[in-house]
């Protein structure tokens, strides 16, 4: 990450891919995760791309308290943040959390099978696995 936070933004794409790379190729279970070229290929402004890095290096442990999902948290923030901006035509759908919870205290999915046909981030999974986790 070191690397990654100090490296000027023209080349910040070509490092990010590299680290994508890196994890990917020493690690099997993350063998295929991750989509060769995520930075490159496309066509992003490198002084967007460093304001990005810079925001997650904001990102404190300790301002989640005991939040087991840090990693899922900040993915539902961007995709969020992201999803505002986005039109229909660009493909891009979210479901905002609040209407997720509300869905998934719906069905109380106590027993059966749950099926989210239109799974993005697994959001419906993660809320639905709460509220059986809460009511035990």
């Amino acid at each position: 990450w070191t690397t990654i936070i100090n490296t000027p933004a023209p080349q910040l794409n070509v490092a990010l891919d590299t680290a994508l790379k890196a994890l990917g190729d020493s690690d099997k279970q993350l063998k295929g995760c991750f989509v060769e070229g995520t930075f490159t290929t496309r066509n992003l402004e490198p002084k967007d791309i460093k304001m990005l890095v810079d925001e997650i290096n904001k990102i404190s442990h300790k301002q989640f308290g005991e939040e087991k999902d840090l990693i899922g948290r900040v993915y539902e923030y961007f995709l969020k943040e992201f999803a505002v901006n986005a039109t229909k035509e660009e493909g891009e759908y979210y479901t905002p959390h609040d209407v997720v919870q509300l869905i998934a205290a719906m069905i109380e999915p106590f027993d059966g099978t749950l099926y989210d046909p239109c799974c993005g981030s697994g959001g419906m999974f993660i809320q639905s696995a709460e509220i059986v986790k809460a009511k035990q």
